[in-house]
Order: structure tokens, then C-alpha cells, then sequence
């Protein structure tokens, strides 16, 4: 009798359309002989093998009933914490799902790229093994918080407490992560994007030289540096886009803060593109920046997904000083690096004073080689195969 295939599920509370990360982590596994279930966000997809929900709105209202929850859980046995933090409101959809898929089928490896989807994971029948995406866990971006500290972090690390024996993969974008946590086993997977195939340079000293932002457009990406550094530096030869998707209300701030330093026709604000299309409509650019507002663990152990994409893209990149930063940004001579603080506006706005095209262009060329070779790099992806390898097989334990 034919064995059956072993069943690896995707469980992310992210958005597939979106997700390059996410989308490489099934087309790896899909190579294999599985069959690949994956329960996510988004709407382009047609697949039967392919659970998308759309994604959930964040209404006060549900924020506060989530916080509700996550309080009620100090009080609760380990298995009831689990099942109160898997019906929180934005992946209960992705609970449900789960559970349905799983109903008449039993589950060889469940892959989890957020932690919020870790509590459905362990809950499934059959107690199966689990690969975690450390880079989508390790939550202390938000360490300013107080909300963050007092209710979601202990949260996190019992709910981490809980599923450590069930993890038998672990897997992380960040150099810095890994060796912070000591741990060598954790396989460096980065974010590493296909650049394209030839860069664009800016080619005359009286053309537009063009500044790009790109990403979530929140209130920690230092936007306002940005704005009020392209206003300092006078230079009147830059045209600034900030593309990408936020809450309305903040955006509109930065659209006024535009107006009242008088760069309106030096700032454009578009939606988000697929991400298809990402690395193709970027390489239209010169310079994109990475800037951090404060210096969170989370932000000092960080490997930007958008430093793989700039890259990719041929673009000199100018980005807050970490040790990632440091190495990928200034020891490669990609770009300039500012310091994180109450200077970082004055330190922008003097990099941008001084640029002249043939810096630009030495940065984009220099961006551009080694978006070659780390897209060629395999980093740690032929431990993975050995992984999936065992898992196809039937030996599940790394």
C-alpha cells in the first residue's frame, strides 16, 4: 500500500499577497514530496490547497477585547491560555481554518511565522512538530510600550515557555538574533530578494535625484526624520516618495507636516504595490532609507527586509547605525549611516547636503553587486533540505 504524503502546514498571520518571506517558505517546501497546506491572509490566490481570510480590521473595540483576553490568561491553566490566545479576534479566522483542515487528516509539521499563531499550532490533533520563524517571535520592537511590556511580552515568553519541546526547527532572518541568543542551531534564513538584471544609474547632475521610503508607514520608522532632513538639506534637485500602507489618520499627519514646511512638491505619498512588483518599480529610484526612531533590541538585531529590496533594486541606501547596518550598508560601501537620537534629523539632512550623482551612482553599483552575490548565497538554506528531507522520509527529528 502507497504510503501517503507527509502533510507540512503554513500557518502565518500575514499577508501572502505581500509576504515575500512567506511566499519562499511554501515554493521551498512545495519542491519536496508534500502535500502543502497553507492558512493565511489575502485574496489572489486560487487554490484548494491555499486557506486565504481577508484581513481583519483593528478596531479599538477588538483591541481592547484582545487585551482583555491576554489579561484573563494570568489566571488560567496552560491549555485554557492556549485556547484564549488562539480565538484572539485578529486569527481567530485563521484558528478556524486550521482546525478544519486537520479534521480528517493528520498533520507531519506545522510551520509558524508568527507568534500569534503558535497557540493554534500546539491545539492541533496529533501533537505535530513545529518550525518556528524566530524573526516573526522575537517581539521587543515595541519595548517603549508600556501596554507592550506589562501585557503582551509575558504573554509571549509563557506562551514560548509552553511550545519549547514542541519546536524542532527554528529559523531566523537575522544574523544578529541568532548569535544574541547563542543558540547555533537556529538556521540563518535572510530575506535575500532576485536583484535585477542591470541598475539604472541617475545620469546627469541636473536631473531629479529620487528618494524612496518604502514599507509600513508607522510612527517608528522615523518619516518625520526623513521630512523635515530633505527640508534642512535645501536641496531642491530631490523628490521624495513614501509608499506603502498605514493608518489613515497618520498619514495625514505626515501629508500636513509636508504642507507646513512647504515641500509639496517635493513629496509624494502612494498605496503599497504587490509585491511581484516590488524590486522591479523600485529600480526606478536612487536612494531609500532605513531609519529607526529608537533603539529597541528588537531594531539593533534587525536585518530590514527592505535593505534586501533597496539592494536588489540597484539603490544606495541610507539607514540608522546598527551592527546589521554597519555591515551591510557601510563596510560594503552601499550608502551612509546615521546615528539614532536627537541628531539623526541634522545627520540625515548633512549626508543628503553633500551627495553628489557620482557618489549616488558609486553606492547604486556597489548595492547592486552585492544584491548579486547574497542572492547567490545559500546561507543556511541546504540545512533546510536536509530538514524537509528527514521530514519527507519519516525521521522528524533534526
Amino acid at each position: 500500500m502507497k504510503k501517503n504524503k507527509p502533510t507540512v502546514l503554513i500557518i502565518s498571520a500575514s499577508d501572502f499577497d505581500n509576504d515575500s518571506r512567506l511566499k519562499r517558505f511554501h515554493r521551498h517546501i512545495s519542491m519536496y514530496d508534500f502535500q502543502v497546506l497553507t492558512v493565511t491572509y489575502g485574496t489572489s490566490m486560487n487554490n484548494a490547497e491555499m486557506h486565504l481570510s481577508p484581513i481583519p480590521k483593528r478596531s479599538l473595540p477588538s483591541r481592547l477585547i484582545d487585551v482583555a483576553k491576554i489579561l484573563s490568561t494570568r489566571v488560567l491553566s496552560d491549555r485554557q491560555f492556549l485556547k484564549i490566545l488562539s480565538t484572539r479576534l485578529i486569527t481567530q479566522d485563521l484558528t478556524k481554518n486550521s482546525m478544519k483542515l486537520v479534521e480528517k487528516k493528520s498533520v507531519d509539521l506545522v510551520v509558524v511565522k508568527h507568534w500569534t499563531s503558535l497557540p493554534t499550532a500546539v491545539l492541533l490533533k496529533g501533537n505535530p512538530q513545529i518550525w518556528l520563524d524566530i524573526n516573526e517571535v522575537f517581539e521587543a520592537e515595541h519595548d517603549n510600550s508600556i501596554l507592550w511590556i506589562l501585557i503582551y511580552k509575558p504573554a509571549i515568553l509563557r506562551l514560548l515557555k509552553i511550545v519549547e519541546n514542541r519546536i524542532v526547527l527554528r529559523s531566523a532572518t537575522s544574523l544578529d538574533q541568532i548569535k544574541d541568543m547563542g543558540d547555533e542551531s537556529v538556521l540563518h534564513l535572510p530575506n535575500t530578494k532576485e536583484p535585477i538584471s542591470k541598475i539604472k544609474n541617475n545620469g546627469s547632475e541636473t536631473q531629479i535625484i529620487r528618494l524612496l521610503y518604502h514599507g509600513l508607514i508607522t510612527t517608528n520608522r522615523s518619516l518625520e526624520t526623513i521630512i523635515h532632513a530633505l527640508k534642512q538639506s535645501s536641496r531642491a534637485d530631490m523628490h521624495l516618495t513614501i509608499r506603502g500602507h498605514g493608518k489613515p489618520e497618520y498619514i495625514n499627519s505626515l501629508k500636513s507636516l509636508v504642507e507646513a514646511v512647504d515641500l509639496s512638491s517635493q513629496v509624494t505619498f502612494e498605496p503599497s504595490i504587490p509585491n511581484s512588483k516590488l524590486i522591479k518599480v523600485t529600480s526606478e529610484f536612487d536612494l531609500g532609507f532605513c531609519l529607526f526612531a529608537n533603539k529597541s533590541k528588537q531594531l539593533m538585531l534587525a536585518e530590514p527586509n527592505k535593505i534586501y529590496e533597496y539592494m536588489a533594486a540597484g539603490l544606495g541606501i541610507i539607514a540608522s547605525k546598527t551592527p546589521a547596518m554597519e555591515r551591510m550598508v557601510q563596510d560594503k560601501k552601499i550608502g551612509a549611516l546615521s546615528a539614532i537620537g536627537e541628531k539623526q534629523t541634522q545627520l540625515v539632512s548633512e549626508i543628503l547636503s553633500g551627495l553628489t550623482i557620482e557618489q549616488i551612482n558609486q553606492w547604486k553599483k556597489a548595492a547592486h553587486k552585492e544584491a548579486v552575490a547574497t542572492w547567490k548565497s545559500d546561507y543556511d538554506w541546504p540545512k533546510l533540505d536536509s530538514f524537509l528531507q528527514r521530514v519527507q522520509s519519516g525521521r522528524r527529528n533534526i
